[in-house]
This record gives C-alpha cells, structure tokens and sequence, in this order.
C-alpha cells in the first residue's frame, strides 16, 4: 500500500508501511492499528483542548476589553464637561486604575453582604442609529449557591447629559435616561414558588426588584438550611433531613416509640411582585385518628404554631424535638 493515496471530498491521506499520516484525519487503515491510533487521538483530543482554551480565553479579553472602551469612553465625556480648571487639576492623576480597584473592593463588598457573587458579564452593541444606542448585556451570577442567567436590552440616549442642560425648569429629563427593554431570567434548579415572581420581573422589565428577592429568597433558604443541619448535628439518633430528596422538610422520630413521627415544615413563599415570607407547619405522619387517641399529636402541631408567634422557629423545633423524645 505504500504510496497509496485515499482521498475523499475534503481530504487526502497518504498511508505507507509505518500507516504516515500527512493531515489531521483519519480513515480505515489508520482505525485497523489501534496501537497508532489510541496515541494519535489523545495527541488530537489535547490538541483540541489547548485550541479551545485559548479561543475562550481570547473571548474572555475581548468581553473586558469592550466593556473597559464603554467605560473609558463614558468618562472621557465626563471630564469634558468640567471645567478647563477642574480638568486641569485632574491631570497626573490615574483615574482608570481607582475605579479599577474601587470596583474591586465593591464587589467584594457586594459578594460578603448580599451574597451575589458575578462569575462573568458581557456587553455588546446591538443598535446604534442617531443618538440611539441599544446595548445587550448577560451576565451569569448566583447569589448563596442559587445560579442566575440574566439578558437584558438597555436604551439609551448617548447625548441625554447635553439635553438635560438645554431642557425647561418644569422638565426633569428622566424620559433620556437609560431604559431596559427587554429582560431575560433564567434561575437553575429554581422551585415552583419563583415561577410567577419570575413571569412577573420579565413582563415588568423590573430587574432591581429581582436582585433584591433572589437576596432575601436566598437567605431563607441558606437559613433553613442551617437551621436543620444544626438540628440533625445535635439529634441523630431523633431527627433525618434528606435536602438532595426534599429541603423542606425534616423529619422527628423516636425509634423506641415509632408512632411519634412527625414532619417540620419550612417553606419559603414567593409572591408574584417579589415579597418574600417563610411558612411553617408541622405534619404528623401517622393516620392520627388510628393511632393518636389521645390527640398528643394535633395537640403538639397547636402548641408549635403557638410556639413560633413567641419564641421563634429554632427554640420551638428544639422544643417539638425534646417532647418527642421523652
């Protein structure tokens, strides 16, 4: 076969006795060696992979490099609107790299208070007529574990700060300001609770109130669990949590009297227009009108109910727990 030449609509192989291979695919001589192969195709797979890596590193310059041009452009327009003695004192002074390391520190300070950690954000133009400009930004974040993908189209005057100096007393300007017009939300792994806020913050282009309820959704949440994990630390032997199977829910249960069996219940509610409030119940999980004659059971679900109006839901689980118990 030396010198044997395979070709096909895309490509040529030359095989010989040692199956040399000229270009980067393969054909049915080569798969026939499996010793050459196994080696050829790892060689291709990290070759691949060093490809990629690159090109997504190059896309990543390119995101932080189109968002650091808008920012140097927009404070460029600032400082030609002061004074030719204020933008003298500001010469020597290295601008750029302040807001640079203030913007460092904010997110940091961000990520600490409210739990919102950014992983990546991307900007592009999408529009740009006159004065007009349309500007898609995305941005992937989570905030305490819960992932987010947010799209949103922003409009914007480019020359709304020359307007605003010309417009009458009895006009504020706000109509130049920038303006969301289209909001994409897309949470990964979110419950049935958030549909309806989240239908709600799209239709209403109300992407402030969504950061704010993923803030204090999240925060329950982590909370909860926190709150049975401690529980479950300190009660192996009474109480089980499964969070992977149901995170609402934790179970009590003394095993020398197995009737004593009962559920917390720790929901956490989403209201369509972005309230957040927990609710709580506790759910025997026995048939009590068999096996509950003396209504220990429903009684023990009032006296929790009463409990958490007055010492809060830790101290009254601990309460439901040592009850059980005895």
């Amino acid at each position: 076969m030396e010198g044997n030449v395979v070709s096909s609509s895309s490509t040529a192989f030359q095989t010989s006795g040692k199956h040399k291979l000229n270009c980067d695919r393969w054909n049915d001589d080569l798969c026939s060696n499996i010793t050459y192969t196994k080696p050829w195709y790892r060689a291709e797979i990290r070759k691949l992979e060093a490809e990629i890596s690159k090109l997504e590193a190059n896309l990543k310059e390119d995101k932080q490099s189109f968002s650091t041009v808008h920012l140097n452009d927009i404070l460029a327009k600032l400082i030609n609107k002061l004074s030719k003695d204020k933008q003298a004192s500001l010469e020597g002074l290295d601008i750029k790299g302040k807001l640079n390391e203030d913007g460092e520190l904010d997110t940091k300070r961000l990520e600490r208070f409210t739990g919102l950690c950014i992983h990546d954000i991307s900007l592009t133009v999408e529009q740009e007529e006159g004065d007009i400009c349309i500007r898609k930004h995305h941005v992937h974040g989570s905030c305490r574990g819960i992932e987010f993908e947010i799209t949103f189209l922003v409009e914007e005057n480019t020359n709304q700060d020359d307007r605003h100096d010309t417009l009458p007393d009895n006009q504020d300007g706000y109509g130049n300001l920038p303006q969301v017009i289209n909001l994409d939300v897309n949470i990964k792994n979110g419950d049935a609770s958030l549909k309806d806020f989240l239908e709600y913050v799209q239709e209403e282009k109300q992407l402030q109130q969504f950061f704010v309820t993923l803030q204090n959704y999240s925060k329950w949440k982590r909370d909860r669990l926190k709150t049975f994990n401690h529980f479950q630390a300190g009660y192996p032997e009474l109480v089980s949590y499964t969070p992977l199977r149901d995170e609402t829910i934790m179970t009590i249960c003394n095993q020398q009297h197995p009737n004593l069996r009962v559920n917390i219940i720790w929901k956490v509610l989403v209201a369509r227009e972005g309230e957040v409030n927990p609710s709580f119940d506790l759910q025997p999980c026995i048939p009590t009108e068999q096996l509950d004659n003396k209504g220990f059971l429903r009684k023990m679900r009032s006296k929790f109910l009463n409990l958490l109006k007055n010492i809060g839901i830790e101290k009254s689980i601990e309460v439901i727990i040592l009850s059980i118990a005895k």
